[in-house]
């Protein structure tokens, strides 16, 4: 157990061993930043952040 997004966390559940990674806790934050993480440091192609807040939705186009 430990907060989700720690490298530490990640790397105890599994997280170099996985094609995919699934953020579901409670918090949008931790979930974008689980996915984060795990892109940059092990690369796992497929992340998945539940993200109940519409507002992160509402970003200029670039």
């Amino acid at each position: 157990m430990g907060n989700a997004p720690h490298p530490s966390v990640l790397e105890q559940a599994g997280i170099a061993d996985v094609d995919m990674l699934l953020a579901a806790t409670q918090s949008d934050e931790v979930n974008m930043v689980a996915c984060k993480l795990a892109a940059s440091l092990y690369n796992t192609p497929t992340k998945i952040a539940r993200i109940r807040a519409a507002n992160y939705l509402e970003y200029p186009e670039s």
